[in-house]
């Protein structure tokens, strides 16, 4: 993998597409590492983004970024099955969540204490989810065993 400086236009994509997710992160040098299909986005030495298609939030963003919005929080049975990189049914442990998500959105799943330990994206809309607790509500596609998270741990 190689790892560089990106072109300031494209450190503002960086920038702009975390701010699209509703998360915050002061601007800082902006690298990017590219290999096997993958790109990850540091932002001063933290991993903030990567894109395999499309561009996702890290944990380490997230967890340093707070989220207001797009949130879903789950009981402490749930977080070992998310943790492992199962997705996310209603039914599964949902304690409460922002009902104003969208079928579609880019949503963050966090345990009680806040921890958050999985990104996903939402396959119905929050009060739909809230309303009818059965049924898929998120397919994980970031989770704190996968190879991104494993891989940045430390840095």
């Amino acid at each position: 993998m190689s790892r560089h400086f990106v072109s300031k236009k494209e450190a503002r994509m960086v920038s702009q597409k975390i701010r699209e997710l509703g998360l915050q992160l002061s601007d800082g040098p902006t690298e990017v590492e590219e290999g096997r299909g993958v790109k990850v986005y540091f932002i001063s030495g933290m991993p903030v983004l990567f894109s395999s298609g499309i561009e996702v939030p890290t944990l380490h963003l997230i967890n340093r970024s707070r989220p207001q919005r797009s949130w879903i929080e789950v009981d402490d049975g749930a977080v070992p099955r998310i943790s492992s990189g199962a997705n996310l049914f209603a039914q599964g442990g949902i304690v409460s969540m922002d009902t104003a998500i969208r079928k579609g959105d880019v949503v963050y799943i966090r345990d009680g204490k806040g921890t958050y330990v999985a990104v996903g994206i939402a396959e119905r809309d929050g009060q739909e989810i809230m309303a009818n607790k059965v049924g898929l509500a998120a397919r994980v596609i970031h989770h704190v065993g996968d190879s991104i998270f494993k891989s940045y741990q430390r840095e």
